[in-house]
C-alpha cells in the first residue's frame, strides 16, 4: 500500500508541473496554459492541492534538505571533512548583492498554484462544502507556510495574491511588500485554514488542523518576539503562540503526545509510528533513493575506526563523501550535563558499564558520535534511515520532522519565559525532555535570562538537526553572540538593530535584471 501510495504522489507531482504553471517574477519565459481541460471538478482540485503538498515537500528537500537556509547559516553544523559543503556565502554570512544572492523563484511558483487553486475552486460545483472547505484550507496553508519563509529570510517581499497566466505588462510587476503587510495575509490565511481542515491526522506526511496551529505557533512567536526589540515582546501575539501550542492535541484527534521514555524510539522511518510527529517530508528510498535526508551527515564505513564498527548506523565505502557535520558546539551543549568521566568512552563494549551510560543524556549518544572525541569529525545518527544488504547500500530516509510535539513544547516555554511568567511552569516543561533523556530536573537559576539561554540549549539538545537552531537564535536576537562568522562579518545583533539588516539575504542580481521594481535588501 504504501508503494502504491508513493508512486501516486509522483504521478502528482508531474502533473502539476503541467497545469498552470509559470515563473512569476521571472519574466524570461512564460507559460500560458490555463488548465482549462483540467478544472472539470471538485477531484481536480482535490488532486492539485496533493500536488502543492508535493511542490512545497520538494522545497524542503532542496537546498542539502533545507540545511543551507537554515541550520547551515547556524553554529551547529559545519562542512565535512571530506566533502564540505555549507560553505557558501549564505552560510559563511559574506554574502554580498553579487555573490550569493538568493533566488525566490520556486517559492513564487508554488505560491502561483496556491492562487491558481484558490481561484478555480470557487467555480466548480461542490455536493459537499466541507470538501470545499478542506481542500481550499489546504491552499491558504501552504500559501501561508511559503510567504512565513520568504518574509523570515528575506523580510519584505513581493504580495501576489492571484495567479499570473501569460506575460504580464511591466506595469503590473510586484514590488517589494512591507513585512507587516505579508504578515497580515499569513496570519488571515492560517485562520482559514484551521477553520477548513478537519479536526485529526490521517496521515502525518500530510497538512492537518494540528499543523496549521504549529504554523501559527511559530508565525506567532515571530511576530511576537523577532520583529521586535529584545526587551520589547508583543504580549498579545505570545499569548496567541500559547493558546494554538495548547490545541494541538485535542486537534489531531489524539494522535499527537509527549513520548514519555524512549527519546530514540521517536525518529521512526514513518512519521505515522512516532506519536510525537505533527507533521513530516515524505522520503523513502524505493520511490527517490538519492534524495535522502542525511546521505552526507554520516561517516562511511572506511572512515569509521575499527573498534567503532557496529556500535552505529554507518555508510558503506562506495556511498559518496562526508559532507556535513555537527560543530564542536554541539558537543559543548551537550557536555553542560555530562556525567560521565572524561576516560570513558561508551563504544568501549568491556567496560563494566556497558556500551552506554545512563547517565549521559541519551539524546547525545542517540544523534552523534564524535570519531576522533576533539570536535573535529561529529556525524549525525538520529536518522539511521534502512540497511539494505541487498543492494549494499544503507539509505537515510527517514521522514523528516517539520513539526513536532516535543518543539511546540519548548516553544510555549520560550513563550512563557518571554512573558515573565512563573518560572516553575517555564521549568516544568524542560523538565519533561531533561527527564525523557535521562537528566535530573533543573536546578540552575531561574531568572527570564538565563532561563532564555537554558532553552535555547535544551532546544538544540532536543532538535538536533531540524532546522531549528538558525530560527531559534534570531527570535532571540542572539546570532552574533553564538556565531563567530556572523559576529565577524556583520555585528552584534543583540544590541546594534541595525544587525537585523543582515539577517535577511540579498536577492540576486538575476532576480533583480528582470524586474525592476525590485529594490535590494538594505546592508548591501
Amino acid at each position: 500500500m504504501r508503494r502504491i501510495y508513493n508512486k501516486c504522489k509522483l504521478i502528482v507531482f508531474g502533473l502539476i508541473a503541467l497545469v498552470g504553471c509559470t515563473d512569476h517574477l521571472d519574466v524570461d519565459t512564460f507559460n500560458n496554459i490555463t488548465g482549462a481541460g483540467f478544472w472539470t471538478n471538485p477531484n481536480d482540485a482535490a488532486i492539485y492541492a496533493v500536488g502543492i503538498q508535493a511542490d512545497v515537500a520538494g522545497i524542503l528537500r532542496g537546498n542539502n534538505n533545507y540545511m543551507n537556509l537554515t541550520d547551515g547559516r547556524s553554529d551547529v553544523l559545519t562542512p565535512g571533512g571530506l566533502g564540505p559543503r555549507l560553505t557558501g556565502h549564505a552560510q559563511l554570512h559574506t554574502q554580498t548583492a553579487l555573490l550569493g544572492g538568493g533566488d525566490w523563484t520556486g517559492y513564487y511558483n508554488t505560491i502561483h498554484h496556491c492562487n491558481l487553486l484558490l481561484q478555480e475552486i470557487e467555480k466548480l460545483t461542490f455536493d459537499n462544502e466541507e470538501q470545499k472547505s478542506e481542500i481550499a484550507a489546504k491552499g491558504h496553508f501552504f500559501r501561508a507556510f511559503l510567504y512565513f519563509d520568504l518574509v523570515r529570510i528575506y523580510g519584505d517581499v513581493p504580495l501576489v495574491l492571484e495567479p499570473t497566466m501569460g506575460k504580464p505588462e511591466l506595469e503590473t510587476y510586484y514590488a517589494r511588500a512591507p513585512k507587516q503587510e505579508v504578515f497580515g495575509l499569513i496570519k488571515s490565511d492560517i485562520e482559514k485554514a484551521i477553520a477548513g481542515l478537519p479536526e485529526g491526522i490521517e496521515d502525518k506526511n500530510f497538512i492537518s488542523k494540528a499543523a496549521a496551529y504549529a504554523l501559527k505557533a511559530e508565525v506567532y512567536m515571530w511576530t511576537g518576539k523577532a520583529l521586535t526589540d529584545r526587551n520589547s515582546p508583543v504580549t498579545a501575539d505570545l499569548q496567541t503562540a500559547i493558546s494554538a501550542i495548547d490545541a494541538i492535541p485535542a486537534a489531531s484527534g489524539g494522535t499527537v503526545s509527549f513520548v514519555e521514555n524512549d527519546w530514540k524510539s521517536i525518529f521512526t522511518r514513518q512519521a505515522n509510528d512516532s506519536p510525537e510527529y505533527i507533521w513530516a517530508n515524505f522520503f523513502d528510498y524505493l520511490v527517490d533513493p538519492k534524495n535522502n535526508v542525511f546521505s552526507g551527515f554520516t561517516l562511511r564505513q572506511d572512515n569509521v575506526p575499527d573498534e567503532m564498527q557496529g556500535t552505529f548506523p554507518i555508510a558503506y565505502a562506495t556511498e559518496g563523501l562526508n559532507t556535513i557535520h555537527f560543530d564542536n558546539k554541539m558537543n559543548s551543549i551537550f557536555d553542560k550535563y555530562q556525567t560521565v568521566e572524561a576516560h570513558d568512552n561508551p563504544f568501549d563494549k568491556t567496560d563494566d558499564e556497558g556500551p552506554f551510560y545512563d547517565t549521559r543524556d541519551l539524546r547525545d549518544i542517540n544523534t552523534m558520535v564524535d570519531i576522533h572525541d576533539d570536535g573535529t569529525t561529529i556525524v549525525c545518527i538520529k536518522f539511521p534511515g534502512i540497511l539494505v544488504e541487498t543492494d549494499n547500500r544503507r539509505y537515510w530516509d527517514n521522514d523528516f520532522p517539520i513539526y513536532r510535539w516535543s518543539d511546540m513544547l519548548l516553544l510555549k516555554a520560550e513563550a512563557l519565559n518571554t512573558l515573565g511568567s512563573n518560572p516553575s511552569d517555564v521549568v516544568g516543561i524542560l523538565n519533561m525532555t531533561r527527564n525523557r533523556a535521562g537528566l535530573a530536573d533543573y536546578d540552575g537559576a531561574t531568572d527570564k535570562s538565563t532561563l532564555e539561554n537554558e532553552i535555547l540549549d535544551e532546544r538544540a539538545r532536543e532538535l538536533a538537526a531540524e532546522n531549528k537552531r538558525w530560527w531559534d537564535l534570531l527570535r532571540a536576537h542572539k546570532a552574533g553572540l553564538e556565531i563567530p562568522r556572523f559576529m565577524e562579518s556583520r555585528g552584534d545583533d543583540s544590541t546594534d538593530s541595525g544587525v537585523w539588516d543582515y539577517y535577511y539575504w540579498p536577492i540576486s542580481e538575476g532576480v533583480m535584471l528582470k524586474n525592476n521594481k525590485i529594490v535590494q535588501s538594505a546592508g548591501y
